[in-house]
């Protein structure tokens, strides 16, 4: 009465049936015996009553030990159903974490794509301005430098010019009148209009135009001579105002150019300086404006890996919680059927107690005792007539109850044996033959019994290593769904990978075409290797396919 691991071998086996045939077979086999043995001129009342207690003691047994299996059985489906409840909650809850980090890792991506995006314009943009203020420094160096050059050959020019008015930078133009009258050396005047006009051209643009007038009048003045040498005209006298109104003009003029010229150097120290403190503040920018861009990707990295790692726990959940789902349900069926199966066993059990309780009750009643009792105290031979007729009728009575009960038990087993042996019993006849008819029956059911237990046996160890084999083949199912989920991501993150370093592909037509190439290789293995498992999946269904055929048509 043991609980079978499978509930479609229970139901398959006949073991517990063919016992309780045979269990009341041999009650109402005592019950014949008991009746035919005041015939027999025997008293086996008390056998009949012991062998009755015994086999109730062995129902009861058998009930006990089976209610014990059930209880454990019982046990574990509640523990299994709570743990997969547990299971299936605690995934979902996962689940739901999981979704909302991806929400929270899809966002950080995409804001750190267009951060890193605005990083890198940012960085072209500087590196641009910094081009535009190298070029405008530069313009400004060489205009500074053009306007130097000018000015000190101004200024040269000038100093030559005063020069030949006696003029030095130990001498200014305020004593030049006294000096003049003294300096038996001075240039002539010729050569100081000469040096004049070398002049024009170059203070042309410094002097007001009343000056520049007064100045050309006076290199005006001056004619080459035979020499080469410029000679005054007649028109101009030698020495005089105009003389004096030049040397003021000229040390004037180079007053104002050494003023200009130190005014443009202070200038171009302080543009220098500043080229330099902006150029400074530029390359801080873009040193932090690549740390940060560096951080940006290195963090996107981060993001996109624990994207693709979140993603992977999520199927693998959904996965798993698919698996649990399906195990609670099977759980579920199973636990219901056998504890249905359970319930009809008890009832017929419950039943069969009842039956050899009422069989007792009949043999072991006051009326029963005496009648058995002093019917094989006394030979029928020396009975009269009437004791003959009355104990004829008491057989008689005995022997239609114990047809009667083999006639039930053999309509509700559909036994045609026992339906035989039923209607034997009423007709006339010798009752050795029935009791030795009854014998075999109990010895067949017996046998039966035998082969049914050891049937049952069986289909319990198979239906043991059946469901061990599909669980592991289930779980084998479970496994390659799983490798291919983290196959898909492991494409999808190394597709996010190739996009990180697009940048890097472009640089050179070369890498391009080899990690191409690579990619492709991969890719093809990968089909290959997931074409392998589909197939070797196929394999897998198709071999329980076959398995689930055999224990259908063997009914196991």
């Amino acid at each position: 009465a043991a609980i079978c691991s499978n509930a479609s071998c229970c139901a398959a086996t006949p073991a517990s049936s063919s016992v309780g045939k045979m269990k009341f077979f041999s009650a109402a086999a005592a019950m014949a015996a008991s009746a035919f043995a005041v015939q027999a001129q025997e008293a086996p009342v008390k056998k009949v009553l012991v062998f009755m207690e015994e086999l109730k003691s062995e129902v009861q047994a058998d009930g006990e030990k089976e209610t014990a299996s059930f209880g454990k059985f019982k046990s574990w489906c509640d523990e299994t159903l709570a743990t997969a409840n547990k299971n299936i909650a605690d995934g979902e809850s996962n689940i739901e974490n999981y979704k909302r980090r991806i929400e929270e890792l899809s966002g950080f991506e995409a804001a750190g794509g267009a951060e890193i995006a605005s990083a890198e314009k940012n960085i072209e943009e500087n590196k641009e301005r910094q081009k535009e203020a190298e070029a405008h420094r530069e313009k400004e160096a060489k205009d500074f430098k053009a306007a130097k050059t000018d000015l000190e050959e101004s200024i040269t020019a000038m100093t030559d010019a005063l020069a030949e008015f006696g003029v030095t930078k130990e001498t200014k133009a305020e004593g030049f009148l006294q000096k003049r009258a003294t300096d038996a050396t001075a240039a002539s005047s010729p050569r100081r209009a000469a040096s004049v006009k070398r002049l024009l051209h170059r203070v042309s643009g410094r002097v007001s135009v009343e000056n520049l007038e007064v100045l050309t009048s006076f290199a005006a003045a001056a004619k080459p001579g035979a020499e080469g040498v410029a000679l005054l005209s007649q028109d101009e006298p030698e020495e005089g105002g105009a003389t004096d109104q030049v040397v003021a003009i000229i040390q004037q003029t180079l007053d104002d150019c050494q003023k200009d010229l130190t005014e443009l150097e202070t200038e171009e120290t302080e543009k220098a300086a500043m080229h330099e403190k902006l150029m400074a503040s530029m390359s801080q920018e873009q040193a932090e404006l690549k740390s940060f861009l560096t951080q940006q990707n290195s963090n996107r990295g981060t993001s996109v890996k624990e994207l693709s790692d979140t993603k992977v726990l999520r199927d693998e959940t959904e996965l798993q919680i698919k698996a649990d789902k399906g195990l609670l349900t099977t759980t579920q069926d199973s636990c219901k059927e056998k504890s249905s199966q359970f319930d009809e066993r008890s009832k017929l059990r419950a039943e069969e107690l009842a039956g050899i309780n009422a069989a007792i009750e009949v043999l072991s009643n006051d009326k029963a005792t005496a009648l058995l009792e002093g019917s094989a105290a006394v030979n029928f031979a020396q009975m009269q007539r009437s004791k003959q007729v009355e104990q004829g009728a008491a057989v008689e009575q005995k022997r239609k109850k114990a047809s009667k009960i083999i006639g039930d038990i053999a309509s509700k087993s559909h036994n045609l044996a026992l339906a035989r042996l039923a209607v034997q019993m009423t007709s006339d006849g010798s009752f050795d033959k029935v009791l030795n008819t009854i014998d075999a029956q109990i010895k067949h059911l017996k046998t039966e019994e035998q082969e049914d237990i050891k049937h049952r046996d069986r289909c319990q160890k198979q239906m043991a290593e059946s469901s061990a084999d599909l669980s592991t083949l289930e779980d084998s199912i479970a496994k390659v769904d799983s490798a291919i989920a983290r196959m898909e991501s492991k494409e999808q993150e190394l597709l996010t990978a190739l996009d990180a370093v697009s940048a890097d592909i472009n640089a050179t037509k070369v890498d391009m075409a080899d990690r191409s190439q690579e990619r492709e290789q991969e890719r093809s293995d990968h089909l290959e290797a997931l074409k392998n498992d589909q197939e070797s999946l196929k394999l897998v269904q198709d071999a329980t396919v076959e398995i689930t055929k055999f224990f259908k048509k063997n009914k196991v």
